[in-house]
C-alpha cells in the first residue's frame, strides 16, 4: 500500500541528488570561492559577509540543479511512485 509521503519522499531523493553533484563539481566550489573573495573583499575585508556570500551562492547553484533534476525526471517519478 502506498503512503501520502511516498512521492514527496521520491522528489526529495531526486532533488538531493541533484544538489548534491552540483556541489561535487569543482567550478561550483570556484565560482562560490571567488563570490565569497569578492563580497568580502567589497566590504572592507569583512570575513563574515564573504562566507555568506560564498555559502549563498553554493545553495543557490545547489537549489536550481535540484530543481532542473526534478524537472528533467518528472516522468520517471511518476511511473516510480505509481509502481511503489
Amino acid at each position: 500500500m502506498k503512503t501520502k509521503l511516498s512521492k514527496p519522499k521520491f522528489i526529495a531523493t531526486v532533488f538531493i541528488g541533484g544538489f548534491k553533484s552540483q556541489l561535487k563539481q569543482e567550478w561550483t566550489l570556484g565560482t562560490a570561492a571567488s563570490v565569497g573573495l569578492y563580497q568580502g573583499l567589497k566590504y572592507g575585508g569583512n570575513l563574515i559577509r564573504g562566507i555568506n556570500g560564498g555559502l549563498v551562492t553554493l545553495a543557490v547553484m545547489g537549489a536550481t540543479n535540484g530543481i532542473n533534476n526534478v524537472i528533467q525526471y518528472w516522468d520517471g517519478i511518476k511511473k516510480g511512485c505509481k509502481e511503489g
